[in-house]
């Protein structure tokens, strides 16, 4: 999917990969209904410990991956294919004295300019193999709205952005174990079984 027409020239991304035991359809349906609430990881990460309060300002506590990047959070699905990607977007205003998120309708992501805002998108996008499994990606894009807010994000992405990657990695983590029947796993994501990171000959969009 081309995910530049809902942020295009990002100011960070982080991306990561795995490699799933499923067909595409099923990883897409595996992704959506993979359980997040509760996770030990992802609490020692800070994503779900209070993400309600710290972004939505609500009480709302998601229970699936699909639930995380919705409408309750202060997400807008930007694209939905129920057997293929997923994609959310978020306006964040990037500030330490104030914190809201702008709810906005799909058709206004894109050129959604409020300053003082971080526009960050969340991609998750399963791709078919050869041998009938998928590489199941995960790529989160954030652009800043002015240039002081820009200033903002990249003095600060030094520690957002190896969080944020590990993030991905463990939702990734958890898509994989549900889509392999396995349920969630105890361990703290990464490399371990050697199908994270590099797509090396595998088939990426």
């Amino acid at each position: 999917m081309d995910l530049d027409r809902f942020l295009a020239e990002p100011d960070e991304s982080v991306a990561e990969y795995v490699l799933v035991a499923a067909a595409p359809n099923e990883t897409a349906a595996a992704l959506r209904r993979a359980p997040v609430s509760g996770d030990r990881v992802l609490g020692t990460l800070g994503a779900l410990t209070d993400l309600d309060q710290r972004i939505a300002g609500s009480a709302v506590r998601p229970k699936t991956l699909g639930e995380l990047f919705g409408p309750a959070l202060g997400f807008v699905v930007l694209a939905d294919d129920p057997g293929g990607a997923l994609v959310s977007g978020l306006a964040l205003r990037y500030s330490a004295f104030e914190r809201h998120v702008e709810r906005l309708e799909a058709d206004a992501f894109a050129g959604f300019d409020g300053p003082g805002y971080v526009k960050v998108l969340v991609a998750f996008s399963p791709n078919g193999q050869a041998d009938g499994s998928s590489l199941l990606s995960g790529e989160v894009r954030v652009g800043a709205t002015d240039e002081d807010t820009r200033s903002t994000l990249r003095t600060t992405w030094f520690a957002v952005g190896p969080g944020l990657r590990l993030l991905v990695r463990r939702l990734l983590d958890l898509a994989k174990a549900e889509a392999e029947g396995s349920g969630p796993q105890p361990g703290e994501g990464g490399d371990a079984a050697g199908d994270h990171g590099d797509a090396g000959d595998l088939h990426a969009p």
